[in-house]
């Protein structure tokens, strides 16, 4: 008999531990006595208990031989890829310019994308939508595109002519949209936002703590007082009362990490987290492009995390944990317990970090080339083709993204918990490892046990 390599045990309570089995999803709780004989018989020692051997072998944690689990896991695998590429819904993001009114230190946008001053031309966002209509047509089964639209820095006011021709061009094929700005022109913009065929559903903006902390790290190229302006921007959006979700995001580094609970206070001051269409996101500030110079200040993630969870919805505060992606499932299942909702749904494994390894997420740039990842917009070099002036796809560029499963990495096919985390950013792996199919993990590990361990503490 063979034991399965793809459970964890986290401790839990009275020295029982949670066992969460990577195959199917279900999460045990093991007496001190059931952990220690499944520790036993993964050192392949033999126990005298039938009826815990046929419990083990009916929660798929027993098996004939290593090639049979290996096998399970793999098919389990296949049909999650199989299913994913066939039903998510492709994305496309619009780069309306590569010039911004700030200069934020930790940009993941290099000076010399800014620098190139480039701006998204009519013909292009019509050309970008002839590809977009023929993959729609190619896949009639899809659900209907999202549009997200970056720049640079897209509400700037010379931006605003292309920005409506966008909406309009948006609206016609009956998309939806979302924006990511930082918001400094959001309030000349209003016009935009309040037209009765305005597509965009999301707007994301970013502040990144009270208004000293804020300015000295969201810093606009003519000195001005970017937090007040910001904010009053997102005054005069919220009294609108459209049917248009805000998140507010916190870039987090050791700068600012201190702030977040006044940060807390001041949005509970002005009113926001009592509205329904807000909500509130930190992240920490990354590299995965490789353009930053200064890391030092950079949080882990799983530090970030041990931060915020007492400030998350969770546990009744403001700040969505679904950016760390690793523990969604678990969030999701203990919600249902808490809930008394049926827990018995199956795992399907996540398999892939993100779009890109599915070749479903396509980035439009002013340059005419189209990318897989945000990260990777203005590296020439990491562009699958071009939409402008015609269409010329290079399959070779896409096989360096495409099927970027965890069945394609060696290190996240044994892993005890890859199916929950999907193998980590292809980008950060390029960039940190020089090769997408070796992972950067960001702390996955430490993040699931730090979670388990806040559960446990509540039980």
């Amino acid at each position: 008999m063979h034991v399965s390599s793809r459970f964890k045990l986290f401790s839990a309570y009275k020295g029982k531990a949670f066992l969460c089995n990577a195959i199917n999803g279900e999460i045990m709780i093991l007496s001190e006595a059931g952990g220690k004989a499944l520790e036993a018989l993964r050192k392949k020692e033999n126990i005298e208990n039938p009826e815990f051997m046929e419990l083990l072998a009916q929660k798929s944690l027993l098996f004939d031989s290593p090639e049979e689990e290996n096998n399970i896991f793999e098919q389990a695998c296949i049909k999650s890829w199989d299913n994913y590429r066939k039903m998510a819904p492709y994305r496309y993001t619009f780069i309306l310019n590569t010039q911004c009114n700030f200069h934020c230190p930790y940009c993941f946008e290099s000076e010399s994308f800014h620098n190139k001053n480039e701006s998204m031309q009519k013909s292009q966002i019509d050309a970008a939508f002839r590809l977009i209509g023929r993959q729609m047509e190619e896949n009639p089964d899809q659900k209907k595109a999202n549009i997200e639209i970056f720049g640079g820095e897209p509400l700037l006011p010379h931006a605003k002519p292309d920005l409506a021709y966008l909406l309009d061009k948006i609206s016609s094929y009956d998309y939806t949209a979302s924006i990511q700005t930082n918001g400094y022109y959001l309030l000349e913009n209003l016009d935009l936002l309040s037209n009765d065929s305005n597509p965009i559903k999301v707007i994301q903006i970013t502040i990144d703590g009270p208004m000293d902390i804020h300015n000295i790290r969201r810093i606009s190229h003519d000195g001005a007082n970017t937090f007040r302006k910001i904010t009053e921007g997102i005054d005069a959006f919220l009294a609108l009362h459209l049917p248009i979700r805000l998140d507010l995001r916190t870039n987090v580094d050791r700068d600012n990490i201190e702030y977040l609970e006044e940060l807390v206070s001041i949005y509970e001051e002005k009113g926001w987290t009592q509205s329904e269409r807000v909500s509130f996101i930190a992240a920490p500030v990354e590299n995965r492009s490789g353009n930053l110079l200064q890391t030092s200040k950079l949080l882990s993630w799983s530090d970030l995390f041990d931060r915020l969870f007492p400030l998350s919805t969770d546990k009744g505060g403001i700040y969505d944990l679904s950016i760390f992606k690793a523990i969604n499932y678990f969030r999701s299942y203990f919600y249902n317990i808490l809930n008394d909702l049926p827990t018995e749904n199956p795992l399907f494994p996540k398999v892939n970090y993100c779009d890109a390894a599915a070749a479903k997420y396509m980035i439009f740039h002013p340059d005419g080339r189209i990318y897989l990842c945000p990260e990777s917009v203005g590296m020439e070099e990491l562009a699958i083709g071009q939409y402008y002036p015609d269409v010329v796809i290079d399959q070779t560029k896409i096989a360096l993204w495409a099927n970027q499963t965890i069945l394609q990495r060696e290190q996240c096919k044994s892993c005890e918990i890859s199916t929950f985390c999907g193998g980590g950013c292809c980008m950060a792996s390029l960039t940190k490892n020089g090769a997408m199919d070796k992972p950067v993990c960001e702390d996955t590990q430490e993040i699931i046990a730090s979670y388990f361990q806040k559960i446990a503490e509540g039980m």
